[in-house]
């Protein structure tokens, strides 16, 4: 589904059983990988600075999307499963 379409329903199953934000998570670890695979102490170091961005330029607005969208539902699901791992 497109990311500029507006969300049609609410997704708790799969990996998002687990986390609130698997891609991000997803995304992180391939950084932290790569880094790992290259012996690239600065894509390791990067690896925080990109998680503080994501945290506070991605995920805080979807938050407060969702919440808006889905209200108590999406309340209850940020209450169970946790943002990160």
């Amino acid at each position: 589904m497109p990311t500029r379409r507006p969300a049609t329903a609410l997704v708790v199953g799969g990996p998002y059983r687990f986390t609130r934000n698997s891609i991000c998570v997803g995304m992180i670890l391939v950084l932290l990988g790569i880094g790992t695979m290259v012996d690239s102490a600065c894509m390791i170091v990067l690896a925080l600075p990109f998680a503080l961005v994501l945290r506070y330029g991605v995920i805080a607005r979807e938050d407060r999307y969702l919440e808006a969208k889905s209200g108590d539902a999406y309340r209850r699901y940020s209450a169970r499963v946790r943002r990160w791992l």
